[in-house]
């Protein structure tokens, strides 16, 4: 083959995507010119669009970073660079981490689209809320009030939410679920033309990661549309946006009349018998009870010691038995379209040219599902 540039009569390499493979590999110029076996300098010509790869370097670019050829050459929709996220930890969420969340959001976008083309989503049914102006903190019981109104909306009445992820997909929010390496990212959101929230898949408390689902709601609800990214590197901002989604959390699943009438004991096997029906952890229980003044901080106090005594800090009793809520909008309508046999998994991969592996997990497929052998014949019963 030679060194000769790669071509492909029918569309162009896109600089951009080369760029979107390398970082959400959570590679650097340096490291990707290592494992191509070219200069940091041509890797920049690659990503700037001064120079196209050769058939030698896409061969490694497909074997090395899984990524199917096509991939290189899909134009990238404009329109997410304004995109604000509400990172959970987000001091301690490196850049690099950050810049591979921030590429597969893209991805998400397109496979939302494209999906969308084909299946009737549920409709975007967000309460409408009166946000408050950029640096002007909302009142507890404000907060109390929009957790309230948020499920009278919904129909929801004041008791524990079975499956907050499927009342989130309800009411036309996409919810996925990513791997990640790292314990510095809970969860995040954004709002695009859809609401999205992405969960951390390899969390391992089912209750953790359901707070993490109504925290990332009341960011939808209070502060998406008001903040910018450059407004959230402020810690100041961040700290204030995280508290109050926190609280709106809190409120949300724990609501004030009924959740604190249901508080006769300060002890910690009434509070694993809670956990069971309410679906929240003992600790954020313990929180909620100090903000709404059931305990004392004498108490609350206590029970956290008791807490760090019988090491419950990072696993309580039942998180081994809570079942974690798994997202199911995007999977069924990808099962739809190929049980209706609109689309074989084939056409798919070669529709959306990214790697198989990412559209499973994005849309919660089990792993193997769009490249697994299909040895089905297909027959249809004669009509009579």
């Amino acid at each position: 083959m030679g060194n000769r540039a790669f071509h492909n009569p029918t569309s162009e390499f896109q600089p951009a995507r080369l760029e979107q493979a390398r970082l959400s590999r959570g590679l650097n110029k340096t490291e990707l010119a290592t494992l191509l076996h070219v200069s940091q300098q041509m890797v920049s010509k690659y990503e700037n669009g001064k120079s196209i790869p050769s058939e030698q370097v896409f061969e490694v670019l497909t074997n090395k970073l899984k990524f199917p050829l096509g991939f290189f050459f899909k134009p990238i929709a404009e329109g997410n660079e304004n995109r604000t996220v509400f990172y959970r930890k987000q001091s301690a969420a490196t850049l690099k981490q950050r810049d591979a969340r921030s590429v597969r959001n893209d991805w998400v976008e397109d496979i939302i689209k494209y999906l969308e083309n084909i299946i009737k989503f549920p409709d975007i049914n967000i309460p409408h809320v009166n946000q408050k102006p950029k640096g002007v903190a909302w009142k507890s019981e404000e907060i109390e009030q929009l957790a309230t109104s948020v499920r009278e909306s919904w129909g929801l009445g004041l008791g524990p939410i079975s499956n907050l992820v499927m009342l989130l997909e309800r009411n036309g929010v996409i919810v996925c679920r990513q791997q990640t390496n790292s314990n510095t990212i809970d969860g995040y959101s954004y709002k695009d033309k859809r609401p999205l929230v992405f969960l951390v898949s390899n969390s391992n408390s089912a209750v953790r990661s359901r707070f993490s689902a109504a925290h990332e709601l009341g960011h939808l609800l209070m502060h998406a549309g008001v903040y910018s990214n450059d407004d959230l590197m402020f810690n100041s901002i961040h700290h204030l946006t995280e508290a109050e989604a926190n609280q709106f959390a809190s409120a949300f699943l724990m609501p004030i009349d009924s959740f604190g009438q249901e508080i006769y004991s300060s002890s910690l096997s009434h509070f694993k018998m809670l956990k069971r029906r309410w679906l929240v952890s003992i600790q954020a229980m313990i929180t909620r009870c100090g903000n709404l003044e059931i305990f004392t901080e004498h108490q609350v106090l206590y029970l956290r010691k008791q807490i760090s005594k019988y090491k419950m800090k990072t696993y309580e009793p039942l998180d081994d038995e809570i079942e974690m809520e798994e997202p199911v909008l995007l999977k069924q309508a990808m099962e739809m379209i190929m049980d209706h046999k609109v689309k074989t998994p084939m056409l798919i991969l070669n529709d959306l040219n990214f790697p198989s592996s990412e559209i499973e997990e994005i849309c919660n497929l089990e792993t193997g599902r769009l490249t697994r052998p299909d040895n089905i014949v297909y027959l249809e019963f004669k009509a009579k």
